[in-house]
This record gives C-alpha cells, sequence and structure tokens, in this order.
C-alpha cells in the first residue's frame, strides 16, 4: 500500500484512530505509527488509551486493564516490540513516564509477549542515557504573499482607520 493508504483504510472503514493505533503498536506495525504521528501528533507523547472504551480495550488485548491510561512506549514494551520503542525514544519520548501501577515501560517489557531478543535490546534502550531529542524536520509547507496581496492588507487596514467609529487607538493610528 503507498504511504498513509493503510492508516486512511482503517480510520475510513470506522474504526477510531486510537485502536488503529493500539493494534499497530501491539503488532509492530511502525510505518502505520509513523503515518498516524503525522496526523496525529499527540499519539507520541500523551496517554491515548484514555480515550478508549473498555470494550475496545477488551476486544484488543488479554490484559486490557493494563492499558486503560497508557502511552505507546508502555505498550510497545509490554509487546516487545523493539522497532517501534527505538523510533518512539529517537523521537523524544519519555522513557520515565508512570502507566499502570505506577509503572514505567522498563517494568512491563515482555508483559504481554516476550521475546529474549526483543526484550534485551528494549532493556538496553531504556536503561541508556538520556539524550537531548533531536531537532524538528523541516516544514513541509510554504507561505508565498505575492506584493498586491500585502497591499490589500494594508489598504484594508488604513480604510478602517478614516472610520468615525469608536475604535482603539495604536500609535496614533485608528483602527
Amino acid at each position: 500500500m503507498p504511504e498513509g493508504e493503510a492508516v486512511h483504510f482503517y480510520t475510513n472503514s470506522g474504526v477510531r484512530w486510537q485502536v488503529v493505533a493500539f493494534r499497530a503498536v501491539r503488532d509492530g506495525e511502525l510505518k502505520i505509527i509513523q503515518d498516524l504521528c503525522e496526523q496525529q501528533p499527540v499519539l507520541l507523547h500523551d496517554r491515548f488509551t484514555k480515550e478508549m472504551e473498555d470494550w475496545e480495550l477488551e476486544f484488543e488485548s488479554l490484559k486490557w486493564f493494563q492499558f486503560k491510561d497508557t502511552t505507546c512506549l508502555f505498550i510497545a514494551a509490554a509487546y516487545c516490540q523493539a522497532a517501534i520503542v527505538e523510533w518512539l525514544l529517537e523521537n523524544g519520548v519519555d522513557e520515565d513516564e508512570k502507566c499502570y501501577m505506577s509503572q514505567g515501560p522498563l517494568d512491563v517489557v515482555g508483559n504481554c509477549h516476550w521475546d529474549d531478543a526483543d526484550a534485551a535490546v528494549i532493556e538496553r534502550l531504556l536503561k541508556r542515557p538520556k539524550k537531548a531529542p533531536r531537532a524538528p524536520r523541516e516544514p513541509k509547507t510554504t507561505c508565498k504573499l505575492t506584493l498586491e496581496e500585502v497591499s490589500r492588507i494594508c489598504l484594508l487596514y488604513t480604510s478602517d482607520a478614516a472610520d468615525d467609529t469608536p475604535c482603539v487607538d495604536l500609535g496614533g493610528r485608528r483602527i
């Protein structure tokens, strides 16, 4: 599927983005997580599962009660998804965030799915010294104003000043 198409498929089929995010983190679908984070930046840092209904969590996980108010990092650690954990940490997620029963991601590594190799990688990633987050990427949008548009804005500003209605006076100009 082309970039972002999988996310649109799920969200357009009536499934809420929180459910799609939970499934993607649980199943290790890094591309879907990256696409979702473009659309829902809150996904990186907030406890997105608090917006999910209990029945949605029950359907997605046997240990659903652990995920009632959690972050992506917590879920990824519990399901031993090393690639997701690494990507989240590279993007500045707080590894000390406490979730279920005041546990952090390091406390729940492998609780829902154990994989020796991935568990060792996740523990190493979560125990390494903290480093500053990466700088934000370059914006994809640009703004282009022409001289005609700027002069039209200035003309509107000065024509309002000639009005006799009570206005606020800013530096001798009435607006």
